[in-house]
């Protein structure tokens, strides 16, 4: 598209002239006096304006006096043509906000050559503006998106607090069995509005993760006739939520929560697990506890705190070298909340309102079962002691499998795999050769989720290789595989600078080492199972206190049903056995469900 000029003059032959000299190039209109001038300029908007000064009525000087009074003209550059010729006269001309001026008579090149420069100037500013606004423009919608995202995240928490207290204290009390049927039904009916409140906001939330574009999508498959059996079932027989409340007086816990609902809400939650529990209304507060030496099983931590918030806290109480675990509780529903806490000295992240089966998979996690192979070791003792004194047992009743554990450390002891202290595990683990194998296939599970990430590194992904080489790293820490973590680590940090090159350089290195790894672990499994005996099936006992500890995660019971299976190998289980020690390793309670009740119902 052709730039634009007026011509204004009052005498016409010089409006030929220059219309002459400018059509070939341009878009040209003209104007023979100052009024028709402006309306011409309104309406058209030229690029560029040449304007002779001496005209009857308006002035070359009032008419540019009139363009720069308008916001939508008063950018256009004027050039004055005029047969004054005097110093003053141009001086005039520039101080009223001309850019150029030429006398009568002029040269034709001249002319062309002014214009053009102009014209050039004139789409840089339009460029430049374009910039400005589209600058602008963006400026505005991420000062708009974080508005809505701070608005979101104050009316999640909001609402999510007083809701924590109602669902929460319902939940309490509706654990009293000497309710009235009236009661119980009221409180159950309280507890699922909660539940309606508690959707009808995370999909006002997806809503606004729709709108930005954030809302993460995770593909799976699903059979069509499954789906609708558990609708049905669903609808039917409605589940209820049936907890253990396994007793752990030797936990403790810190409750920090400057909302005393939301403490009473925790406290009373956690009450039917005799823990010892302390409790914290302020960041300031729980910092000065440790410093005082306290420690706990677990802290949890509040998120929003006025003065000092959950983070701010946490870093502080993490420089003072404390290590014990701390999790994050949060009534904010925002995407990205998880790696937000992870990534700043928590362990964990709980949403309000509390989900009471996972606070129960947490105190199992951090309280019970840090004490869990100590346990183990005494129970082993004691029926060594028992077996030694002649119960007459078979072999995996008794003698036969508490010597299980006896057979596996002398493999592990009897074992060299590179890149793995075997000797450091199995003394972090209290010489627990069974717990220590379990941890060994747990970390296979969790590394080959990672290394396709690994395998298809891109630029693009970068994001998702960080994630990775932070899990590998950390895992393979915790068996003692410091060389594959300390190459983990350097690749994360590479990959947190965005240091392409030094990644393309090691990565087929640390993928290497991870698989010549998994590959020695699985090696040696295989030589334990080789020293298994052997039967056909896993008994039916066994399989249901199995399927029992799952429905109820009950982390101890499956790891010691699990253990009892483990005992044997198989030759007619048509893969069970692996299936199941598959899902433990991932912790994946609800496959094992399905499959146990689908094989024992077909057994009967």
């Amino acid at each position: 598209m052709k730039s634009s000029v007026l011509i204004v003059d009052d005498e016409g032959i010089n409006v030929v002239e220059l219309e002459s000299i400018l059509e070939s190039d341009y878009t040209v209109y003209t104007a023979k006096n100052g009024r028709e001038a402006i309306s011409l300029v309104k309406e058209h908007l030229p690029d560029i304006i040449l304007l002779d000064i001496i005209m009857p009525e308006l002035n070359g000087y009032d008419v540019i006096k009139e363009l720069k009074k308008t916001k939508t003209t008063q950018h256009i550059p004027v050039i004055f043509i005029s047969g004054l010729d005097s110093r003053r006269d141009e001086e005039k001309g520039l101080e009223l906000g001309a850019v150029d001026y030429i006398t009568k008579p002029f040269s034709h090149m001249s002319v062309k050559l002014r214009v053009r420069n102009q014209i050039k100037l004139v789409e840089q500013s339009k460029e430049i503006r374009e910039m400005e606004n589209l600058a602008a423009q963006r400026a505005e919608a991420e000062a708009s998106s974080k508005a809505k995202s701070a608005f979101l995240t104050k009316v999640s928490h909001e609402i999510r607090t007083p809701m924590n207290a109602i669902w929460g204290i319902t939940g309490i009390l509706m654990q009293d069995n000497s309710l009235s049927a009236e009661a119980s039904e009221g409180l159950t009916r309280i507890h699922d509005a909660c539940r309606m409140l508690h959707d009808i906001i995370n999909e006002i939330l997806d809503f606004t993760k729709i709108d930005a574009d954030k809302l993460g999508i995770e593909s799976d498959v699903n059979h069509i006739a499954d789906l609708i059996k558990d609708s049905l079932q669903h609808i039917s027989e409605p589940k209820t939520l049936e907890l253990t409340y396994e007793h752990m007086p030797y936990g403790s816990i810190l409750l920090v929560d400057d909302v005393d609902s939301n403490i009473y809400v925790a406290a009373g939650l956690l009450k039917p697990y005799g823990l010892q529990i302390d409790t914290a209304k302020s960041g300031q507060e729980a910092v000065e506890k440790i410093k005082k030496g306290n420690t706990y099983s677990i802290i949890f931590m509040d998120y929003m705190m006025p003065e000092m918030d959950g983070i701010e806290t946490t870093k502080i109480i993490r420089a003072m070298g404390y290590k014990n675990p701390i999790a994050a509780l949060t009534a904010n529903a925002v995407m990205g909340q998880a790696d937000m806490f992870l990534n700043n000295g928590f362990n964990e992240l709980i949403t309000k309102p509390i989900d009471i089966k996972r606070l129960e998979l947490i105190l199992y996690r951090y309280v019970r079962d840090m004490r869990f192979a100590q346990d183990d070791q005494c129970i082993s003792q004691e029926a060594g002691q028992d077996a030694g004194q002649g119960t007459g047992q078979d072999a995996g009743q008794g003698t036969g499998q508490d010597a299980m554990p006896a057979r596996l450390k002398e493999l592990l002891d009897s074992s060299e795999i590179p890149c793995l202290d075997i000797k450091k595990g199995l003394k972090k683990f209290n010489s627990d050769a069974l717990t220590y194998v379990n941890v060994l296939r747990s970390y296979i599970a969790s590394v080959k989720s990672m290394i396709s990430v690994i395998e298809e590194f891109s630029e693009e992904k970068i994001k998702e290789y960080t994630i990775a080489v932070h899990g590998i790293k950390g895992s393979s820490f915790d068996i003692y595989a410091d060389k594959i973590g300390e190459k983990a680590k350097k690749l994360e940090n590479a990959a947190t600078q965005g240091d392409i090159e030094y990644i393309k350089t090691y990565n087929a290195t640390l993928l290497a080492l991870v698989q010549n790894l998994i590959s020695d672990i699985e090696d040696m499994n295989l030589a334990i199972n080789e020293s298994k005996k052997s039967k056909e099936c896993p008994d039916d006992k066994v399989l249901l206190r199995l399927l029992n500890a799952c429905q109820e995660c009950r982390l101890d019971e499956i790891e010691k049903a699990m253990a009892e299976i483990d005992y044997y190998t198989y030759t007619s289980d048509g893969g069970l056995v692996v299936f199941l020690q598959e899902c433990v390793d991932i912790l994946d309670f609800e496959q094992i469900e399905n499959k146990l009740t689908d094989v024992l119902e077909r057994g009967k």
